[in-house]
């Protein structure tokens, strides 16, 4: 079965996840185990096709938060001793764009979800 193309990572996430598990990852994090983030294969493939993306948000944030660098940055997430190679580096990039994204989908009503509910919402006044 071929993957349909994303432009983003955000816009995969979007596409692959419901609110109820995009809250679950934002919640519980990624290592928790969800579709297309558990296996290193996987997390390699999405880090190769969005890292431009990933690196982007993790400047923001960093910056945001009043880091000088993304790997000050970096340095901070619970899982970063564990990346002791480019692999799991990676890996862990990877899901903490995953889990920045689901926290935004949740809390900015971006989940297919919200769409749903929304348009039920307005069908309920007519």
């Amino acid at each position: 079965m071929e993957e349909t193309e994303f432009a983003t990572f955000k816009e995969w996430m979007l596409d692959r996840f419901d609110r109820d598990q995009m809250a679950d990852l934002s919640q519980y994090g990624a290592k928790g185990g969800f579709s297309g983030l558990t296996y290193y294969r996987d997390t390699q493939a999405l880090y190769d096709k969005y890292k431009r993306e990933i690196w982007a948000m993790l400047r923001e944030d960093a910056n945001n938060a009043g880091y000088n660098n993304a790997l000050e940055y970096v340095a901070i997430f619970g899982a970063a001793d564990g990346a002791d190679d480019a692999i799991s580096f990676e890996n862990l990039l990877v899901w903490y764009a995953a889990e920045r994204i689901a926290y935004d989908a949740v809390e900015l009503g971006w989940c297919k979800d919200d769409e749903d509910e929304e348009d039920s919402d307005s069908g309920e006044d007519q």
